[in-house]
């Protein structure tokens, strides 16, 4: 199971997902996870794409991944091959 995620803050989490709620996507994960666990499904993983907008939050995600997704996070993880502008 992957969970598309593209800010670890509420602002920056609204501000790219146009009418979503960022503690419900929270909560949401929440019980994906224990839905998830009671299949017997040992990974879940949080996948976030990363732009302007959440820039600034790159070091938080690793961290908060490991809160959300049942799979930890590696340096790996977050790897983008793509060049970046401001």
């Amino acid at each position: 199971m992957q969970i598309s995620v593209d800010g670890t803050t509420k602002d920056s989490y609204e501000a790219i997902r146009k009418g979503a709620r960022f503690d419900r996507m929270v909560e949401n994960c929440k019980l994906i996870n224990e839905y998830c666990a009671s299949l017997g499904v040992e990974k879940t993983r949080m996948w976030s794409l990363i732009q302007r907008d959440n820039i600034a939050e790159l070091k938080e995600f690793p961290k908060f991944a490991k809160e959300l997704a049942r799979f930890p996070p590696t340096e790996k993880s977050f790897f983008n091959p793509l060049p970046f502008k401001k």
